[in-house]
């Protein structure tokens, strides 16, 4: 066998070079849920809020009714208003560094990994909920309840069929995921549907079905 003939022969023996990965957290809080991605995993040209935390080093990612999310003390009205009436939403953008367990000690965590191209669509379909001002930036609207955290505004309603976990089961959607937005309301619902392409990291016990 020729030199040539060896080295084609070698090349095609090796692997094809896997598709890189980049991992999403799901964060289950209870009622409410949310996703997590490396900052550094994030192309600011698709997620452009991303260089509004330059010393992070995770963003956790949440959408929801804008009045109760960013309520210090929840009131019946706000519940009421948040479940059967549309309302504004909010998106709430929280910076951390360290391992992503310790910052959630208590929380439910579970991991999935995306390709490439289904990441920056994931990127692509949070970014498109900003609302976004005449110089088209992002429009923050206060501090957020954790790490450096600011809540923005968003685009759409928040209404009974759209809630914070089917939000997110609609963001893996446009990721290629199989998550149903009909199936996700509630928290334990979008916990089931994200469960079935995710490794479990650590479960919580006292999520509302």
């Amino acid at each position: 066998m020729t030199a040539r003939a060896t080295l084609v022969a070698l090349c095609a023996s090796l692997p094809l070079a896997a598709e890189v990965s980049n991992t999403v957290y799901i964060i289950d809080h209870g009622m409410h849920t949310a996703l997590v991605v490396s900052r550094a995993e994030v192309d600011p040209a698709i997620l452009p809020v991303a260089n509004e935390f330059p010393t992070s080093i995770w963003l956790e990612i949440g959408w929801g009714d804008r009045a109760y999310f960013m309520a210090t003390n929840e009131t019946v009205w706000q519940t009421v208003s948040a479940v059967l009436l549309p309302t504004p939403s909010v998106l709430h953008i929280a910076g951390f560094s360290g391992p992503v367990m310790q910052f959630f000690p208590v929380e439910g965590i579970m991991r999935l990994s995306l390709g490439t191209n289904a990441y920056a669509a994931l990127c692509a379909f949070i970014n498109d909920e900003f609302e976004t001002n005449e110089q088209g930036r992002v429009v923050s609207i206060g501090p957020g309840w954790y790490g450096d955290a600011t809540f923005f505004a968003a685009r759409r309603l928040y209404l009974l069929h759209r809630t914070c976990n089917s939000w997110n089961a609609s963001a893996l959607q446009a990721a290629g995921i199989g998550t149903r937005a009909s199936r996700s309301i509630t928290a334990g619902g979008f916990v089931r549907e994200a469960g079935q392409y995710c490794i479990t990291v650590r479960t919580r016990r006292d999520t509302p079905e």
